[in-house]
């Protein structure tokens, strides 16, 4: 996918509610549910061999593990995170302002700005216990005025080299002594 620095970056907003609920109940929930049934089922079988209730148990634990293993497990190197987020706008880096949604910031009231960028768009991580494809949320842009008061502002990176192409902004911010010599290394 070709990006274009005109485009600028989606702002988004996530939401506190999952999309897949049932997804999110299986990831927290069920290692505690098969383990309870484990356990139970480990008394009954001490207890009472050979009775009908433990095998129907037992058998249950082995359908339990076997869904957990092919819906969770196998299914998170198919699946994207469980976040449910809105586009509210885009954000632009240009050289003496950042525009965000029309909003424009110059940098009189500034004094730093911090940039985590780690995530981008069907990023990889392979994970037992959470999706592995990203839709690439994770990345923030803090404005930190003089006043000490912070603006957050979450934004969608498409690729892994999107920031890359405002390097000539980032290095006027170093310039200004907005950005940290550690950010500008990581964004070039």
């Amino acid at each position: 996918m070709r990006i274009y620095p005109e485009e600028g970056f989606k702002i988004v907003e996530v939401s506190d509610t999952p999309p897949n609920k049932f997804y999110a109940f299986m990831e927290t929930k069920s290692l505690i549910l098969i383990f309870l049934i484990i356990v139970l089922a480990w008394i009954l079988e001490s207890y009472f061999p050979n009775n009908s209730l433990t095998n129907v148990l037992f058998y249950s634990v082995i359908f339990l593990v076997m869904f957990y293993v092919t819906y969770v497990n196998v299914g998170n190197y198919f699946r994207y995170e469980n976040v449910a987020f809105t586009v509210i706008g885009k954000l632009h880096f240009y050289r003496d302002y950042i525009d965000v949604n029309g909003k424009l910031f110059d940098f009189t009231n500034v004094y730093r700005l911090d940039i985590s960028n780690y995530d981008y768009v069907d990023k990889f991580s392979p994970s037992r216990f959470r999706p592995s494809n990203s839709y690439g949320i994770s990345n923030y842009l803090i404005i930190h005025y003089r006043g000490g008061v912070k603006e957050k502002i979450q934004f969608i990176q498409n690729s892994e080299i999107h920031l890359k192409y405002f390097r000539n902004e980032f290095k006027h911010y170093y310039d200004l002594g907005l950005l940290d010599i550690e950010t500008l290394n990581r964004l070039k």
